[in-house]
Parts: structure tokens; C-alpha cells; sequence
């Protein structure tokens, strides 16, 4: 099954020439290879998308479950923050797995501020192309406010001429109001994330990679863990247990001079409270903090890449 699968989530890297899951996140931070999420079954509408600098038109809407392409720097919160990413627009890459494809435009009013027109498609296209999730007239959100404005208005003036005046005014804001758009991002969690095998594979046999390129991403892998993580995971392998129990240990040898410390012969940490550690790496010596939740998430990672308990 794993053999026959393009996009990968990166735990399983190592079927892909026995790179780690660091090596992976290493390609694509340096934008060698493109990074990508599972999309689960919804409402999509496509984009044709040009640039930034110019306004977006429709294109048919439509059902996906499926593969769809996010930015790498995205990506990168998403997996070492091991936060939730938003997107707005997404790149479809697998458009034979589109259903139910309605060539008719979303119920908005055409141009306004995203969007100058309807391209109208009798079927998906057949490469890869942009869709947003879900559009639709800011006025449909606000027209309960806006008709107690207008009930307010006419209640509350005996003028009449006054009253149209009034009327007239919340027309023209409601207008240029219906001229906004509201598209609904798409939510990403890390579990999605996903990765081409074909690209990395691409990418080893390349001529313009050499062995030594993959060799320094594996000394960056070695350096990214020679610090915390090190000490980390010598306290997992001597003293296992929760995280709460690896938290409290690397408190009390934060605490001990550097000559009597068990497993941070470096003295790289600096100061843990109940909250947050302080560390200073010690090839750069620069000072960085982590916080509980991201000890906990780090702390699994390193179990699992390490096969500790």
C-alpha cells in the first residue's frame, strides 16, 4: 500500500531511501521540495488565480477529498509549531477526484473587492488548479443588523423626507457592503500534512544533488538535536516516565552546579520554571525558551524518532 502512494505524511519518510522525518522538514525549508495536505471531503469553489497584484475570477463549484498544495513556510508552523494553519486559496492537484461539478456561479455579486468575474466551465479542469473554500455576500451575515437600522429609522422619524434620507443612505452602504466578500479559510492540522515521494526521489538523483548535500542535512539534524534535545533524550533513556517526570528532572538538574550534573554536561540549561525552560544552544550561545506544551510535543517526537518508552 505504502509503495503505491504518491504523498506521504512525513513519519513516513523513511520508506523514501531512508530519510528521516528531519530530512523532510529540512527540504522544505530550504523549498527544495513542495509541501502538500490531505483535504477531507467539502465545498470547494474554483479560482482561476493570476498574481497578487490582480483580482480573482470564479470557476465552477464543486465537492474534493483529496491532495492540495500549501506553502512551505506554512508548513513549517504547521509541523515544528505543531499549530493549526488557515488558507484561503488552495491548489487542487488532484482534480479526477473532483465531484459533483456545478459550472453556475456562487450567489455573490460580481465585480466586488476579490472577484471580477464568472468563467463558466461545463467540467473540472484536468490539471491542477486553485479553489477557495467557500464564498459568499458579507450582506447575507448582516442583514439582520442592517434591517433593525432601517426598522429604527422609521420608527423612529415623523419626517418623511428625513426618513427616505435615512433609507437612502443605509442603501448606499449596504451596496458598497455587498461588494465584500467572505471566504472561509481552510483548517490544516498536522495530520494532514503530506509530502511527494516522487519529488524527494527526484530530487536524490538529481544532478545537482550531491552526498554531501544530504550529509548536511543530516549534521543539521545532528546539530538541531545536539543541544535540548540531547539532554532530553538522556534523561528518557536514564529515568523514563511522563512528561511531567522528564519536566521535573531537567528542573531539579537546572538547579545543580555544571560540575554535578548527570545529563546536561554542558550547562546548557539556564533556568525552568513551571511554565517554560531556558536553554542557551551551545554551539551559537544563543538563548531560547520552550514552553510546557511544546516540551510535551517534543518530547513525544523525540520518543517516537528515538524508540524510547
Amino acid at each position: 500500500m505504502l509503495e503505491t502512494r504518491e504523498y506521504l505524511h512525513f513519519e513516513e519518510s523513511h520508506s523514501v531511501s531512508g530519510l528521516s522525518k528531519f530530512d523532510i522538514i529540512e527540504l522544505i525549508r530550504t523549498n527544495q521540495i513542495n509541501a502538500y495536505a490531505w483535504c477531507p471531503r467539502q465545498d470547494f469553489v474554483g479560482v482561476r488565480k493570476l498574481n497578487t497584484n490582480t483580482k480573482n475570477s470564479t470557476l465552477g463549484r464543486f465537492k474534493y477529498e483529496g491532495i492540495i498544495k500549501i506553502s512551505n513556510v506554512k508548513a513549517i508552523t504547521l509541523i515544528e509549531e505543531n499549530k493549526k494553519i488557515y488558507v484561503q486559496f488552495a491548489l487542487i492537484m488532484e482534480p479526477n477526484l473532483v465531484k459533483n461539478w456545478d459550472k453556475n456561479p456562487p450567489d455573490i455579486t460580481y465585480p466586488n473587492n476579490s472577484f471580477t468575474n464568472h468563467i463558466y466551465l461545463e467540467s473540472a479542469p484536468i490539471s491542477s488548479f486553485y479553489a477557495c473554500s467557500e464564498i459568499s455576500p458579507q450582506t447575507k451575515a448582516m442583514k439582520p443588523f442592517l434591517d433593525l437600522i432601517n426598522g429604527a429609522v422609521y420608527a423612529y422619524s415623523g419626517d418623511s423626507e428625513n426618513f427616505e434620507n435615512g433609507k437612502k443612505q443605509i442603501g448606499e452602504s449596504l451596496q458598497e457592503f455587498d461588494n465584500s466578500v467572505s471566504i472561509s479559510s481552510l483548517k490544516i492540522e498536522v495530520r494532514n500534512f503530506r509530502f511527494s515521494k516522487s519529488e524527494v526521489l527526484k530530487l536524490l538523483k538529481s544532478e545537482h544533488i550531491e552526498q554531501s548535500t544530504i550529509e548536511n542535512i543530516h549534521e543539521q539534524k545532528k546539530q538541531a538535536i545536539s543541544a535540548l534535545d540531547e539532554v532530553i533524550i538522556k534523561v528518557a533513556k536514564k529515568s523514563p516516565g511522563r512528561s511531567d517526570h522528564i519536566w521535573n528532572t531537567l528542573r531539579k538538574e537546572s538547579k545543580k552546579e555544571i560540575f554535578d550534573r548527570q545529563y546536561d554536561e554542558d550547562g546548557i540549561l539556564e533556568e525552568i520554571s513551571q511554565t517554560q525552560i531556558i536553554w542557551r544552544n551551545d554551539r551559537t550561545s544563543q538563548e531560547k525558551t520552550i514552553s510546557r506544551a511544546g516540551f510535551k510535543n517534543k518530547l513525544s517526537n523525540l520518543k517516537k524518532e528515538h524508540g524510547l518508552k
